[in-house]
């Protein structure tokens, strides 16, 4: 009596493993870019939201504030008690809270008033977002008032 079992042969199992790792290599090869290019956008959206973040506290600060003033790469933010210091990485100090803004800070050009006023008129920050600029600007107007209590 013989009797005939069903089964696969070497050969087919062999060739089934091959395809088998060759799916699973281009399956890793594909995990691997979705990785990476989930990576590049968290840090593209990390940077865009410390510039949002940037922009609001500048904003809030330059429209609340009674004057601000310019001395040695330090805005300070009279009436808000703010300082803003722009080194590697642009700071704001107020009280005992520090944000640090992890900002590469390209260009930063302020304009103070004439005749040797400290008063910042307009401030001009140029930001490195990756592999573009972005231009941050902001305008401060003051009453002659203010402008003749902060006179030298």
């Amino acid at each position: 009596m013989n009797i005939k079992f069903k089964a696969f042969t070497l050969v087919e199992i062999l060739v089934t493993m091959a395809i088998s790792a060759v799916v699973m290599a281009f399956s890793y090869q594909c995990l691997t870019y979705i990785n990476q290019y989930f990576n590049q956008t968290k840090n593209t959206q990390h940077m865009l939201s410390e510039c949002v973040r940037l922009q609001s506290f500048l904003y809030r600060d330059f429209d609340s504030a009674e004057a601000i003033l310019f001395e040695e790469n330090e805005l300070s933010i009279v009436g808000k008690k703010a300082i803003y210091q722009f080194g590697e990485f642009p700071v704001r100090i107020k009280g005992i809270v520090n944000d640090t803004f992890k900002l590469k800070v390209l260009n930063d050009r302020t304009v103070v008033g004439l005749y040797d006023s400290n008063l910042v008129h307009h401030l001009h920050l140029e930001c490195m977002l990756l592999k573009d600029t972005l231009v941050l600007e902001f305008n401060k107007t003051y009453t002659s008032k203010i402008k003749m209590a902060y006179e030298k």
